[in-house]
């Protein structure tokens, strides 16, 4: 056997610590941090939030969760790199996170949401939600022993060792992990609503401050549960939705290149044009805070997008039959594709107007001017009101030019949409005036004729006649009508 001495020169186990060339020990290890109540590495702002909305919601979930897990749900909803903490004062919740921001569904949702503070706040309702339906379908945690190792047993004076930590339990983690997927998913689709929503009510057109439009926060929630909580509306709005992404992708087929090209940089709000610079600030964390700023308020540099300004041809006008026969079903679809047109009047900045009519004469007329934030109210309104009756003309021939000349319609090439559900007849002396008024105004008409009804008279006023069974946005008419407006 070797020599203890010698064992202990060659392993050195009795040499002194490491200094410096200055002969200074080594710095001290510093103190680990304290548990944060965030499960998030958050900004001053984003805690603040979760605060306000404990606060203004008094009967949420905000409120019963507490500002800190509202500001958790709200800084993963709206940071651009969320990150969590490495301890949290309820590892519950941190736990949860964590799945949530690993989870496709997510990373999804965050897409729209980030730097939204409206958008945000709705996912984030959503996300706290299924948290608290997690924590209440799973059971508490243990406390942990307390200090020293040694815990009380049953008997008198008796103690006995602490059990080593329990292995962490699959079944628990999976089932996490699906309720913060499913939470995702939920709040992405409550975004898609919402997004459908405002954007039908032309709160996303060219010069809105924000994606949102110029709604804040509480008047945008209460618009969408408006439009959730009655079936009708909802049917309409997600039609209209799926409308929109019709004209969209017709838009782009007419494209030469099927995007746009770049051509020099700008101030924004919008993260998806920010130059890579402005992006890799969000990755120092002693920046991130100033630059979050910097993108709610507009000063962060982005792509200018190229090509000339978007300019309308003229005035578009899209009349629906409002009469009896038109009730349920073809009404929704009408003013869903009405929606649908108008907004891409908005994109063009296009003058619009929206008109129901009846042959009493009764009609329900909104103009929609380009260049101003729509009435988001009065464009609810208008979808929500049918005027029902009977008639004694099926289209407003001669209502058409008057509304044209009152509404003070600016001159250019029109595009005039008439979609009813009936056969066309009329006076043979309301024909030259209409078709005078055609002739000066420039109108392009097109006739959008719904149900198996014939065409009558309908082909003498219209460029064209476009019949439909049913207008869904997956029919022929409905991509013939995007095809002509897109």
């Amino acid at each position: 056997m070797s020599d203890p001495a010698v064992a202990d020169i060659d392993l050195d186990l009795h040499a002194r610590p490491l200094t410096s060339p200055g002969g200074d020990l080594p710095p001290p290890v510093p103190p680990p941090r304290p548990p944060s109540p965030h499960a998030l590495d958050l900004d001053r702002w984003s805690r603040a939030a979760g605060g306000r909305l404990a606060e203004e919601y008094p009967d949420s979930v905000f409120a019963r969760l507490g500002g800190a897990a509202a500001a958790d749900f709200f800084g993963a909803a709206f940071d651009p790199l969320p990150t969590l903490v490495e301890a949290c004062t309820d590892p519950h919740r941190r736990a949860f996170v964590g799945d949530l921001l690993d989870t496709p569904e997510y990373r999804d949702l965050h897409e729209t949401s980030a730097g939204d503070p409206m958008l945000a706040e709705l996912a984030a309702a959503s996300l706290a939600q299924g948290y608290e339906r997690h924590r209440q379908d799973t059971p508490p945690t243990p406390e942990p022993p307390p200090p020293g190792g040694k815990k009380k047993g049953k008997g008198k004076g008796k103690e006995k060792a602490d059990a080593p930590p329990a292995p962490p339990d699959p079944k628990a983690a999976v089932a996490s992990r699906q309720a913060a997927a499913k939470a995702a998913a939920t709040a992405g689709k409550d975004l898609r609503d919402a997004r459908d929503t405002l954007d039908a009510l032309g709160g996303a057109g060219p010069g809105d401050p924000s994606p949102t439009g110029t709604l804040d926060a509480q008047a945008a929630a209460a618009l969408f549960k408006r439009v959730r909580n009655d079936p009708v509306l909802a049917r309409i709005f997600a039609l209209a939705g799926a409308f929109r992404r019709l004209l969209r992708g017709k838009r782009r087929l007419k494209s030469p290149s099927g995007r746009q090209e770049w051509v020099g940089v700008r101030p924004t709000s919008d993260i998806g044009e920010l130059l890579p610079e402005e992006l890799a600030r969000f990755g120092v964390p002693a920046l991130r805070a100033e630059q979050l700023r910097r993108l709610v308020e507009g000063e962060t540099l982005g792509w200018l997008p190229g090509g000339t300004e978007p300019k309308g041809k003229g005035p578009v006008m899209i009349c629906c039959d409002s009469f009896g026969s038109m009730t349920g079903r073809k009404s929704e679809e009408a003013k869903a594709l009405a929606l649908a047109l108008a907004w891409r009047a908005k994109q063009d900045r296009r003058w619009c107007a929206l008109v129901s009519y009846t042959g009493d004469p009764r009609e329900d007329v909104l103009p929609l001017p380009p260049g101003a934030p729509w009435d988001h109210a009065a464009v609810l309104g208008w979808v929500e009101r049918f005027l029902g009756g009977g008639c004694r003309c099926d289209v407003p021939i001669r209502e058409l030019p008057r509304l044209y000349r009152e509404l003070g319609a600016p001159p250019g090439v029109t595009d005039v949409l008439l979609v009813t559900d009936a056969e066309l007849a009329f006076p043979a002396d309301w024909l030259p005036p209409f078709l005078a008024w055609k002739k000066q105004a420039a109108v392009d008409c097109t006739g959008l004729l719904v149900g198996g009804a014939a065409p009558g008279q309908l082909a003498v006023l219209c460029d064209r006649v476009i019949r439909a069974t049913a207008l869904t946005p997956d029919s022929d008419a409905a991509a013939a009508v995007a095809d002509h407006f897109a």
